[in-house]
């Protein structure tokens, strides 16, 4: 009884190779675009081929099915995957790494191993290109872009999480933190909570009249306070406005006390 040939194990040991590069890539000091360039192929491909190889050994499926079951199941494996870990420890990026690693290695041996006890008569590979059918390429294109859209909304996700918990704080106090007095000074303040260090450009304005503007550094935790005159009934209101990266990023206003 004949056994698959040698040569059907090279995809499965480039799945598992590719699977290891991904998540060495995440801990190159790379570019974000770069990183999301080179790992946004293994996400969408590498796991779904893994467990379509552990599902259907060679010959039992077309290749049409095949390049379909590779999107949907890493698409399986990201949205059940991704809920598993959620609610069981909450989602960060070595958690992710760990499915991408567990899901493809796992899934390799599995196939592995029916690979060898699965008898077929020996045959030499085929050179041909793959020649899917029109309903193939359709539900693998739509299974792609399912894929991309579900990680776009997931990344906004992470990203609107990640802003919550990285900020800088602007505020406007009057005098003695009641309302504002005729020739009293206001306080503005500037507290940085980014988790690293940033330059600020703070402009104070009255009715549309910049009454100062100053750049300066903070470091993470730091904290500048500066100081205003308060407005008066009629001049109008007081306005902070903190830039950051050249486009506004903060905006606070104190308005005058009722006579």
């Amino acid at each position: 009884m004949s056994r698959l040939p040698r040569y059907h194990d090279r995809d499965l040991v480039l799945a598992g190779s590719l699977a290891i590069a991904g998540v060495l890539v995440t801990l190159l000091p790379l570019p974000d675009w770069v990183r999301t360039l080179l790992l946004l192929p293994v996400l969408l491909l590498v796991p779904g081929y893994a467990l379509a190889a552990a599902i259907f050994p060679p010959r039992y499926i077309t290749i049409g099915e095949r390049l379909t079951l590779v999107a949907v199941c890493s698409i399986g494996t990201w949205v059940l995957g991704g809920l598993l870990l959620q609610s069981a420890f909450g989602l960060d990026r070595g958690l992710w790494l760990g499915l991408l690693l567990a899901t493809t290695l796992v899934s390799c041996v599995i196939a592995q191993s029916r690979r060898d006890a699965t008898p077929v008569e020996v045959e030499p590979p085929h050179r041909d290109l793959p020649r899917p059918g029109a309903v193939a390429i359709v539900a693998g294109a739509l299974a792609v872009a399912t894929c991309v859209a579900a990680i776009a909304v997931a990344s906004d996700g992470a990203q609107r999480q990640l802003e919550r918990s990285h900020f800088t704080a602007l505020w406007i106090t009057a005098p003695d933190a009641g309302p504002a007095r005729p020739g009293g000074s206001a306080a503005i303040g500037v507290q940085n909570h980014e988790h690293r260090s940033l330059v600020y450009r703070l402009r104070v304005s009255r009715a549309g009249e910049m009454l100062s503007e100053r750049s300066f550094r903070l470091a993470d935790g730091g904290e500048r306070q500066f100081s205003a005159a308060a407005p008066r009934d009629g001049n109008g209101a007081l306005v902070a406005a903190l830039f950051r990266d050249g486009t506004i990023y903060r905006r606070v206003a104190l308005k005058a006390a009722a006579p």
